[in-house]
């Protein structure tokens, strides 16, 4: 296992990541990254600049922490030429002689792969606003939806198709509901 855990603290946690952030002992003007990543897709221009420090889970109240890291994120936005920053501090318990500050940004940029089946989950299937609370109906619906979406991902695979099957998914699911049936109904070891 590459981590132990890997938190993530946002700024809609104030208390929690001012409390984090007075801990990175960052000397204004002489902080120098230990890792950049720089990334250019969807319209945008992203770089994140990762300032990893050590803490004790008595100073966070995490057990077993040792490492955190401030990550910020700076992305211009190539249509609008906007440009915004985002930080956020990551707490791990892995010690930065085991994972240093590029694998620590890996991991965290490995988790929004999770977040964008989340995001599908809830945005195309309304997940969040379901109002089936009991017994295993919850559970059950994730389940349909998880089927429903991999198939998609799927059959985009099958046809060997390199932009996104999401909005392809999104218009079926609105207009065609026998679109899912046809994928269901087909061998799914079918590789034509």
């Amino acid at each position: 296992m590459l981590c132990d855990y890997l938190l993530v603290v946002k700024a809609n946690q104030p208390k929690l990541f001012d409390q984090l952030a007075r801990l990175s002992h960052a000397p204004e003007g002489v902080f120098f990254p230990s890792h950049i990543a720089i990334d250019q897709g969807h319209g945008r221009h992203e770089t994140r600049a990762v300032y990893p420090f050590e803490l004790t889970p008595q100073q966070c109240g995490f057990p077993h922490a040792v490492q955190a890291a401030m990550i910020i994120r700076t992305t211009h936005h190539l249509k609008s030429l906007a440009v915004t920053e985002e930080a956020e501090i990551v707490v791990s318990s892995r010690p930065y002689a085991q994972m240093n500050a590029a694998p620590l940004q890996g991991l965290r940029r490995g988790h929004w792969g999770i977040e964008a089946v989340h995001h599908v989950r809830d945005v195309t299937f309304g997940e969040d606003a379901s109002t089936v609370r009991t017994g295993h109906a919850p559970q059950n619906l994730a389940a349909w939806r998880n089927l429903v979406i991999g198939l998609y991902a799927r059959d985009a695979a099958r046809q060997h198709k390199t932009t996104s099957y999401l909005p392809r998914f999104r218009s079926a699911a609105r207009n065609n509901r026998g679109r899912a049936i046809d994928l269901i109904s087909r061998p799914l070891l079918d590789q034509d």
